[in-house]
């Protein structure tokens, strides 16, 4: 199990959103994302004389988390796409129409 930090997390997340918008170009359907609800177990920890900082759990294929030691973090993240101006994020093709068109 590895800590990474937060930001690295959303990062991820914006990676994986980007990706789904590639993946669904060419799709007939489309879909707008206009909230995105993370829930993160994170590690609190303080070493030494340095201030407290946590880092978002990564778990390995084992799968185990010290459940004293963790807390949930959610976070609700309204998507904006800065392409379309600020619009929500859309996931698809621009083409509207019938599945039969």
């Amino acid at each position: 199990m590895s800590l990474i930090g937060l930001a690295e997390a959303i990062e991820q997340l914006r990676v994986e959103l980007g990706a789904a918008q590639d993946a669904g170009a060419d799709q007939q359907l489309r879909f707008k994302v206009t909230e995105v609800e993370m829930e993160l177990l994170v590690e609190l920890r303080k070493e030494g004389g340095a201030k407290a900082s946590f880092g978002v759990l990564s778990v390995g294929a084992e799968g185990k988390v010290s459940k004293g030691n963790t807390h949930r973090l959610k976070l609700k993240l309204e998507v904006k796409d800065e392409a379309l101006g600020g619009a929500a994020a859309e996931v698809g093709d621009d083409d509207e129409g019938s599945f039969d068109d």
